[in-house]
């Protein structure tokens, strides 16, 4: 990790996989808040929950992140920047949150939907996505998550579900009310 630390001005792509077995505070501490000027990707996995990870606030040009494995609410990126997003797992107001403050996401992929848990039905615009793709084997309805957003520019649409659980008036209506034009879609369900 102090390689990381000492080279961080010149990193590009940084892949992170932290197993369970490593504590957060003796792998990833020594990053602390890093400076990555030319930071343009990042994938992280980590198999415990209460690792800190932000440490790559300092990454102005950071666009394409990778996240799995932990809550959003345990780190913090330039969301503004942002414009290719994965993220597995979390729960659908999570990913409202995200989509609210990520107004330059044009591609993301939400994976592993925990729980329905949204507080403020209020619709969430991501004015400038257009690749969305919903991935959910939890049996977690993703209603809520249709129900409450809006995409106007996306072009393709893959929702993968499980089950009973497509929401298909929650789908219809999210076509309708975004007025988006569509390419492509695709509807798996197992």
């Amino acid at each position: 990790m102090d390689a990381v630390t000492r080279c961080s001005q010149r990193w590009r792509t940084v892949n992170f996989d932290v197993p369970f077995f490593c504590s957060a505070e003796s792998y990833m501490s020594i990053l602390g808040p890093t400076n990555f000027p030319m930071l343009s990707f990042v994938a992280i996995k980590v198999e415990h929950v209460y690792t800190p990870l932000d440490m790559v606030i300092g990454a102005p040009l950071l666009q394409n992140v990778h996240l799995v494995g932990f809550p959003r609410k345990s780190f913090e990126l330039s969301w503004t920047n942002i414009a290719r997003l994965r993220l597995n797992p979390t729960t659908i107001q999570q990913r409202l949150g995200v989509l609210s403050i990520a107004q330059s996401l044009t591609y993301c992929i939400f994976e592993n939907i925990m729980r329905p848990d949204v507080l403020d039905p209020t619709p969430v615009i991501a004015p400038n996505l257009q690749y969305l793709e919903i991935i959910s084997f939890t049996h977690t309805p993703i209603s809520e998550l249709l129900d409450t957003l809006l995409v106007p520019s996306t072009l393709d649409l893959s929702l993968h579900v499980i089950g009973d659980t497509f929401p298909h008036w929650s789908f219809i209506s999210l076509i309708i009310r975004s007025s988006c034009t569509l390419r492509r879609l695709v509807r798996i369900l197992e």
